[in-house]
């Protein structure tokens, strides 16, 4: 099952709403910011029904809680990196970070200071060049793994599929695995992907390598030493 690859994100002062683009029949995603809860919806909720979206985003990664509240993050840029069995891969080029709960007000001033330190952590590893998706193609399994599935793990989203172990936005996806949600989940690797085209002797063909690291094997010292 494809996920939706463009979108509206639009803000109100108690919800998120993520409208797909390009789509005549979907589904709406609907987050409280109050309470949290995530629901489908078939239609926009009234009051956003004459608002202009906040911004258009490519995918959402999830959700993580921190000292100021919940924090929602979505992709907002992409770069193309290349085609597998007609899928296209992409790499994560950018993000956005939106507050639940808009003040900070309720911390204390040495909470601020903690939570603006959190924030900056999550920044920087986002801002890692190497998570990689795509919206049609598992590669969090091996090509081989993939051929001897059966046709019913094929029809299931890709988030319910995944090798956790190589799902790194799995924590910040955990509320979203409902089945209402399974088109709007992107599921991100880390590691590196390069696909080229090759010639030789007239002969002409497509070589793919993906390396993925481990959720696992996380941490100063394994990313210094290596996969």
């Amino acid at each position: 099952m494809d996920i939706y690859d463009d979108m509206n994100f639009y803000l109100s002062p108690d919800k998120f709403v993520v409208e797909p683009n390009g789509q005549e029949k979907c589904d709406f995603l609907v987050i409280d910011r109050i309470t949290q809860s995530i629901s489908g919806h078939a239609a926009k909720p009234e009051e956003l029904a004459q608002v202009s979206p906040h911004r258009r985003i490519c995918g959402i990664l999830g959700a993580i809680k921190l000292l100021a509240g919940h924090y929602l993050i979505v992709a907002t840029h992409r770069i193309f990196v290349g085609v597998i069995n007609g899928q296209a891969i992409w790499r994560l080029a950018g993000f956005d970070i939106f507050p639940y709960i808009p003040s900070s007000s309720h911390l204390s001033e040495v909470q601020k200071v903690q939570n603006d330190s959190y924030l900056e952590m999550l920044r920087r590893t986002l801002n890692t060049p190497h998570f990689y998706f795509s919206y049609s193609y598992d590669i969090t399994h091996t090509l081989q793994r993939l051929n001897g599935m059966p046709p019913e793990f094929l029809q299931m989203g890709l988030l319910e599929r995944a090798d956790t172990r190589f799902v790194w936005n799995g924590f910040l996806l955990k509320d979203f695995q409902r089945f209402d949600c399974r088109k709007f989940n992107l599921p991100i690797i880390l590691g590196f992907v390069s696909i080229n085209q090759v010639n030789v002797n007239g002969n002409s063909f497509t070589w793919t390598l993906i390396t993925r690291r481990s959720v696992h094997r996380a941490g100063t010292r394994l990313f210094c030493r290596g996969i």
